[in-house]
């Protein structure tokens, strides 16, 4: 009984023993385990050394980026002045805006970009407007070109200043008096341009017009299918030459002819179309034609 005991108190002792034994063996001495703790941390230290500048070069500082849209900003005003600038040279009259542009630097640099590339100046002359033309009061070469004889174009030239002057000493009592904007005045003008016409006949008034910059003919530039002219055989595109025998230059002349007479009598109407004149039979009144002024040079086979 006392040997069992004492052997079972041995198994025990040998057990602990060899527990504390194995727990001392597999445990980390302190000096070692420190040790290993300090590679550990200074080996971080070298790696975050080693990618602070790669990080500086990628991330540039906070204002960096408003920085450069502020530049992008004062780039395209520059352009914007050096175009307005460019159309006053040109010949622009009245004063010149600026208008500042849009903030426009997120299409051009993208975030993180180091280099903004600026973007190709344009020559101030090179796509300008070209100055235009000044109109002519009356453009004497016009009717040069269109074949008329230079003392037929004088003779035009001379009624042309003669009834302009007219025209400017009326409109200058009617404006000293008040009356500038007056039926009666504007009465006295068509009286003039009427007087025109009659002393000039329809050849002369017609190179009259065109000499002056005037609408001198009447284009359909649609036509009702189901209406008088559709059924008359009337075209889009066709020119109006005579209506009822007299010739037609304006809208206003057109207009004012189908109105007269009796409404639904037969009148003839003659266009321009394809190099020849053709005559249409109309009812007098609403044709169903959408009108179109033009100008064109004089022709005197009309």
């Amino acid at each position: 009984m006392t040997l069992g005991r004492v052997s079972l108190a041995l198994i025990v002792a040998t057990s602990v023993a060899c527990g504390l034994i194995a727990g001392y063996l597999l445990a980390p001495s302190p000096p070692v385990e420190a040790q290993r703790v300090a590679d550990v941390q200074e080996r971080q230290r070298e790696a975050v050394a080693q990618n602070e500048p790669n990080s500086s070069a990628g991330t540039p500082p906070a204002d960096y980026f408003a920085l450069e849209r502020k530049l992008e900003e004062e780039r395209a005003l520059r352009e914007a002045l050096e175009a307005k600038l460019a159309r006053a040279l040109a010949g622009r009259s009245g004063p010149v805006a600026i208008d500042r542009p849009a903030d426009r630097s997120r299409g051009v640099v993208a975030r993180g970009e180091n280099v903004l590339t600026p973007k190709p100046q344009t020559p101030i002359g090179r796509h300008a407007k070209q100055p235009k033309k000044p109109e002519e009061w009356f453009n004497r070469a016009a009717l040069v070109e269109s074949g008329l004889s230079s003392s037929e174009i004088q003779e035009i030239e001379t009624r042309w200043e003669q009834y302009e002057m007219e025209k400017l000493y009326l409109t200058d009592e009617a404006r000293r008096d008040g009356t500038a904007q007056s039926k009666q005045f504007y009465e006295q003008l068509a009286e003039i341009n009427r007087q025109i016409r009659d002393d000039l006949g329809n050849d002369s008034y017609d190179a009259f017009l065109f000499a002056t910059g005037k609408h001198n003919r009447v284009v359909l530039k649609q036509v009702i299918a189901n209406s008088p002219a559709g059924y008359a055989g009337l075209r889009a595109g066709d020119v109006v030459v005579r209506y009822g025998g007299e010739r037609v230059f304006h809208p206003g002349d057109f207009k004012n002819a189908t109105s007269r007479g009796d409404s639904g009598a037969a009148t003839s109407l003659d266009v321009w179309r394809d190099g020849e004149v053709l005559q249409f039979s109309v009812g007098r009144g609403p044709l169903g034609v959408q009108l179109q002024p033009k100008v064109a040079a004089p022709d005197r086979s009309l």
